[in-house]
C-alpha cells in the first residue's frame, strides 16, 4: 500500500470522525490515530468502525472499500452480513460506505432499490470527498436535520399540507450523505448574506 493511499485514508478518517462526532456519535474508540496506526489498520484490512449516538439511539456503521472498485454484488453482501446475519445494524441505523471513486449510475440505483425495497440507509462517499471536512468549508451552509416532531411544527407554521409542497435536496448531494440525510426528511439550512443577515431555508430529501 503506497503512503498517498495511508494518508489519504489517515485524512479521510479523521475529517469523517470530526463529522459524526457534530452528529452526535461517540468517537473516543476510534480517536488518536496516528498515520502509522492506520497505515497497519490498513494492511491487516481493519478500518471499519461501529459508532453509536446514545441520545437517539443509534448506530452507524462506516465500512471502506478502498482498496478495489465497488460493484453491486459487494453492496448486497455488506447489508446481508451487517442487517441479517450478524444483525449488527437495524433499519434505524446508518450504512457509510467509503470507496476509492465517484459511484456510478448503477451504483446509485443500487442504493437506491435497496432503500425502496427495504428501508435501509446506505451512503456512499468518494474517499477524495472526504479529504476536507465539507461542513466547515465556507461556502456550504450550516444544515440541520429537523426531527419528527420539528418537521410538524414547520409544516403547520407555513401551512404546508403534503411533502409535494417543500423544495427538495437530493439523497445523494455531497452533504446530505455526510449528515445522514434520508427521504423524507427535512433539513433547515441557515445561508448568512454579506450584510450577515442569516435565513432559514427548508429542503426536504428525495431519492432520484
Amino acid at each position: 500500500m503506497s503512503n498517498s493511499t495511508i494518508i489519504s485514508i489517515y485524512n479521510s478518517r479523521k475529517n469523517l470522525l470530526e463529522i459524526l462526532e457534530e452528529r452526535g456519535f461517540s468517537v473516543a474508540n476510534y480517536s488518536n490515530f496516528s498515520i502509522t496506526d492506520v497505515g497497519i489498520l490498513t494492511e491487516n484490512n481493519q478500518l471499519d468502525m461501529l459508532l453509536e449516538n446514545s441520545t437517539i439511539n443509534k448506530k452507524i456503521y462506516v465500512k471502506y472499500y478502498v482498496t478495489k472498485l465497488i460493484k453491486p454484488q459487494n453492496i448486497y453482501d455488506i447489508v446481508e452480513d451487517l442487517f441479517h446475519l450478524e444483525s449488527i445494524l437495524e433499519k434505524k441505523d446508518d450504512l457509510m460506505i467509503v470507496i476509492k471513486d465517484e459511484p456510478n449510475d448503477t451504483l446509485l440505483e443500487n442504493i437506491k432499490d435497496i432503500w425502496t425495497t427495504d428501508k435501509i440507509y446506505i451512503s456512499l462517499v468518494n474517499i477524495k470527498r472526504l479529504q476536507f471536512n465539507i461542513l466547515k468549508h465556507t461556502l456550504v451552509p450550516k444544515h440541520t436535520i429537523l426531527s419528527d416532531d420539528e418537521k410538524e411544527l414547520f409544516m403547520k407554521k407555513y401551512n404546508i399540507l403534503d411533502n409535494s409542497q417543500i423544495p427538495d435536496i437530493s439523497y445523494f448531494s455531497p452533504v446530505s450523505i455526510v449528515i445522514g440525510l434520508r427521504p423524507d426528511n427535512v433539513v433547515k439550512i441557515e445561508r448568512t448574506s454579506r450584510t450577515s443577515i442569516t435565513s432559514d431555508f427548508y429542503r426536504i430529501c428525495k431519492i432520484y
